[in-house]
């Protein structure tokens, strides 16, 4: 039997957490919650798709991100419908292959079941 510690994956159970390489989709991102979020992911090795209405702000970002060693895009489009939410995904799985991660930073409060809500909303 190896005893090795790093063949042994219950001795790094963080690994089982990395992030490093992964594709994360953000919307919301020009917001304190998606920025904080973004901010981290990147400096955690992902490659981040930033999505919001706001282009300056997002490009800000972005350029925060990259400054700090990470890897960042910009979608200036909000996933108010069906074609937004495609167009963003699509951009993301354009730049990087695919999208590992999806973070919902963006929306509204409407109370209610997730089920009794109209697709659109």
């Amino acid at each position: 039997m190896n005893t090795n510690e790093t063949d042994n994956p219950a001795s790094h159970p963080l690994d089982r957490f990395s992030v490093e390489g992964k594709s994360a989709v953000i919307t919301g991102a020009s917001g304190a919650l998606g920025t904080g979020i973004a901010e981290t992911l990147g400096a955690m090795g992902a490659k981040i798709t930033l999505a919001s209405g706001g282009a300056e702000p997002l490009a800000d970002l972005a350029r925060r991100i990259t400054e700090a060693g990470g890897i960042a895009q910009t979608v200036n489009r909000r996933p108010d419908s069906i074609e937004d939410a495609e167009a963003i995904v699509e951009r993301a799985v354009d730049a990087f292959g695919s999208v590992d991660l999806l973070v919902i930073a963006s929306g509204f409060n409407q109370a209610g079941f997730i089920h009794e809500q109209d697709l659109a909303d």
